[in-house]
């Protein structure tokens, strides 16, 4: 947090690892600082030089530790090798292409065959208008004239 604003940093996993790696080291150091002060404090005489000898010593062995992860060689990126067959590709964008023209034509014929109303007639019979017919024609699309 920077200025009470929250930073989103984007690293990739071999500068996330050197960065645990490093507070790991810093963390043992801390560590190791503190059991050295310790020691030093208990090695007055009035303190048991036992336990403040055998303090010192897990200081060493922190220092140890923290070498060995100083020592571990960084992992190699890998070799990759990406192939593009590019006749492939067009040989299966062909055959998608086909496949969607053929699903399109079927889409047009079906429309063209899809019955539609070509006439609508109202007829008004008898007295006074009161025996109504209707008269609908149908007709494929392909069948219809549009009249302007």
């Amino acid at each position: 947090m920077l200025n009470g604003q929250n930073r989103k940093i984007e690293v990739d996993k071999e500068e996330a690892d050197e960065i645990i790696a490093i507070n790991t080291f810093k963390e043992i150091k801390g560590m190791k600082i503190a059991l050295g002060n310790l020691a030093t404090a208990i090695s007055q005489p009035k303190e048991d030089k036992a336990v403040a000898d055998a303090l010192k010593e897990a200081a060493k062995g922190s220092q140890a530790v923290a070498d060995a992860i100083k020592a571990i060689p960084k992992p190699e990126t890998p070799d990759v090798n990406i192939q593009f067959d590019h006749e492939k590709f067009v040989t299966s964008m062909d055959k998608i292409a086909d496949r969607i023209e053929k699903a399109i034509d079927k889409g047009v014929e079906a429309q063209k065959n899809k019955l539609m109303v070509d006439e609508f007639i109202i007829s008004a019979h008898g007295y006074n208008g009161q025996d109504r017919t209707a008269k609908v024609v149908y007709k494929p699309m392909k069948d219809i004239i549009i009249k302007k």
